[in-house]
């Protein structure tokens, strides 16, 4: 049975969870695990979601409501602040590729606006970056094989599904 997490980055009214504009709310989903509904508001940046938790997913959306609230010039050097788009791209990335065995990413902001998943662990080094244009790039190595591609792709693609069996392999 699903069960239901409620995050916020702040407390948010009921007002403001209802006063968010449709591009700020958007679900992403799988046959493997239940819808996950993420609302974004600013100031608050609150986010909520529903699923079954296949152990990633907690810190990727605390990861990502963390750097939603990044403002203008975040990095003193006149960063956007971080789209609502490459967010979401972040979001199906995951729901299209990563299974109840892939570890957690570490999120990081881009100065561009954008959002970097990265893995480091088991002799692999997977970085995958979404862009506000919703353009991914993604780079793997395999330090134990010496195997290493990169490439742009959108949502689901081959290349970034073969990248995630490498990662979750043992």
């Amino acid at each position: 049975m699903p069960q239901t997490l409620t995050h916020n980055a702040s407390r948010l009214t009921e007002a403001e969870w209802t006063g968010a504009s449709p591009s700020e709310t958007f679900e992403a989903g799988a046959a493997f695990w239940p819808t996950i509904v993420v609302r974004l508001s600013r100031p608050g940046h609150g986010w909520s979601l529903l699923t079954e938790d296949p152990g990633w997913l907690d810190v990727l959306v605390a990861g990502l409501a963390r750097i939603a609230q990044l403002p203008p010039n975040w990095d003193s050097y006149r960063a956007p602040a971080i789209s609502i788009d490459a967010i979401r791209s972040a979001v199906e990335v995951m729901k299209f590729h990563a299974t109840q065995r892939t570890p957690a990413p570490e999120v990081v902001p881009l100065s561009s606006g954008g959002v970097q998943l990265e893995w480091h662990e088991n002799g692999v080094d997977f970085e995958i970056s979404c862009r506000s244009d919703q353009t991914i790039e993604f780079s793997i190595e395999n330090q134990r094989t010496g195997a290493a591609w990169d490439g742009t792709v959108r949502r689901f693609s081959p290349e970034l599904a073969r990248a995630f069996e490498t990662l979750t392999a043992r």
